[in-house]
């Protein structure tokens, strides 16, 4: 699965006002979106998909990685994004702490739920293109 943002089959959501910046200032509020409740009203009947940072995930230290979980999830929850679907995270790619299949790794593994917990009971497999968005990157 590529991310949304280089698919058409999901939702991208670009919630930073600058890309490849990190700043706090740097993440959208309500009022900069446009048409923002149509947006959420969509988002909330999707599931969150949560994916590593591309352009850090090879430099990122190992607990970067929650971390970019917990931060999406308080993002969404503070904007009212998260619906009855819940979240669940995707992390197939390669990196210094993982392989992916596609570099010899196990078919059918990813990053994530090797090493934590996963923090819903949704199987990334299980479901469509479709019925799921994610922060652009």
């Amino acid at each position: 699965m590529d991310p949304c943002d280089s698919s058409d089959n999901c939702y991208s959501f670009r919630a930073v006002k600058k890309l490849h910046f990190i700043s706090p200032d740097n993440l959208k509020g309500r009022e900069e979106f446009e048409n923002f409740p149509k947006m959420r009203h969509q988002m909330r009947s999707k599931h969150l998909r949560i994916r590593a940072a591309r352009n850090w995930f090879n430099i990122a230290g190992f607990f970067t990685y929650p971390m970019y979980v917990i931060n999406q999830i308080l993002y969404a929850e503070k904007l009212g994004l998260i619906g009855d679907k819940p979240p669940f995270v995707y992390m197939p790619e390669s990196h210094h702490y993982f392989d992916s299949c596609v570099d010899g790794g196990t078919p059918g593994e990813e990053f994530y739920t090797q090493w934590f917990e996963p923090i819903s009971d949704v199987k990334f497999n299980e479901v469509k293109e479709d019925d799921v968005w994610e922060f652009s990157q």
